[in-house]
Parts: C-alpha cells; structure tokens; sequence
C-alpha cells in the first residue's frame, strides 16, 4: 500500500511540475495565457527578423510589434453534401437496338438553391430474357432533367450478358458513375436501359429484375 501511494504522490507531484512549467514556457514565448495572444518585435531590415517578446512595449526604435492569436475565430461552416437514394422498383425488359427504357423506381427528385455539382453512382447485375443466342449487349445510362448522358448509342456503361445453352441466363454486374453540374432549382435525376447494336443478330433482351441481388441501386450526392 505504501508503495502505491508514494506511486501515486509522485504522479502528482510530476503534473504540477508539469503545469508550471508549461506556464514558463508560455510566458518565455511571450504568450499571454489570459489574453491568448503571440507578440513579436520585427526588424525593419531587408531579412525581417523576428523576435519574439512577452509585451509589444519591448520592441526597439528599428522594430514594429505584431502579434496574433493562439485561436483565431472560427470560420464559416464548410459547403456540405446530400445523398440522395433510389432503388429499382419494377422487373424492365429492354428488347430492339436504340429502344431506351426508364428504369422504374431508380430515379430521385430533389432542389437546389443555388448551382451544385452531382456526383451520379448506380449498380446492380444485368441478365438476358428470351431467344437463344449466346450473348447480347445492353447499355445503361442516367438522364439528368430530361437529357441523357454518356454516348448515344451506348450510354454510360456497355454490359454484354451471356446466355448457358446448358442452363439458364447468366448474370453480368456492372457499376457506372458520372459528374454532372446543375444550376438552381428543381432536378430529377433517372437511369434508362437499352439493347444496343451488335456484330450478330441475337434474340435475346435486356433484363433488369427487381431483387435485392440484382436491382439497379441509384446513388446521387449534391455538393
């Protein structure tokens, strides 16, 4: 017991000491502990020498005071960001080159008071429905306000499906992003499917289920 309390007498003893000498040390640096403040004598000469002091009155005829604070204020709250999310709500069939298709329920609508930029992000898993080819290719992509992005023909992201002629569809993930800049007022934000041209004829759709594994998931964050 003896010993821990000499343990413990001694921690004390070290944080006082190092209280104090803190308090030296600020005081050394001419650092105002109750006002919070840095003074500093600045030669006026070429090379600008500092120096610093514990009050502005010690400077020198050659010398001008400045001094500033520990802390500044605080500054403005930075610009923040919204996430805005949707997710597919319907089985979507896209069948016949060019025949763009919304994506039922992957759209959000929201407003801005001013300019923002909009940071789109969606993913899901494409399958095929239909005929017997080996492979068709579906494009994916985001309308914002009514204008589609990406490529026209093959949008933002080309998925290209296969099909086991010893089973059933298989299953092809994708993920595709893009930034978009919008001024103030009321957007909507959606995401469209669509077969695209290939090198051979196939007879098979694009096929987008609305399951918890393979439904299209809209992400759209506003800076």
């Amino acid at each position: 017991m003896n010993i821990i309390r000499q343990g413990m007498y001694d921690l004390s003893r070290c944080l006082v000491v190092g209280a104090v000498l803190f308090s030296v040390m600020l005081t050394g640096f001419g650092v105002s502990a109750e006002a919070g403040e840095i003074h500093a004598c600045v030669k006026e000469n070429a090379e600008g020498n500092v120096r610093i002091v514990e009050d502005p009155r010690d400077c020198r005829l050659n010398e001008r005071s400045v001094s500033w604070n520990i802390q500044g204020p605080p500054g403005l709250p930075g610009a923040g960001a919204t996430v805005y999310y949707a997710e597919q709500s319907a089985d979507v069939t896209a069948q016949g080159e060019s025949s763009w298709m919304d994506i039922t329920g992957a759209e959000v609508a929201f407003s801005t008071a001013a300019g923002a930029v909009l940071d789109l992000f969606a993913n899901g898993a494409m399958s095929t429905r239909f005929g017997t080819a080996s492979f068709i290719r579906c494009g994916l992509r985001f309308v914002v306000d009514g204008v589609p992005t990406g490529e026209p023909t093959f949008g933002d992201m080309l998925v290209s499906p296969a099909r086991n002629h010893s089973g059933g569809a298989e299953w092809s993930s994708f993920t595709f992003s893009r930034r978009v800049v919008v001024g103030p007022g009321q957007h909507v934000v959606g995401t469209q499917v669509a077969q695209v041209p290939t090198s051979a004829p196939t007879d098979l759709a694009c096929a987008l289920d609305e399951r918890d594994y393979s439904g299209v998931r809209l992400y759209v964050t506003v800076r």
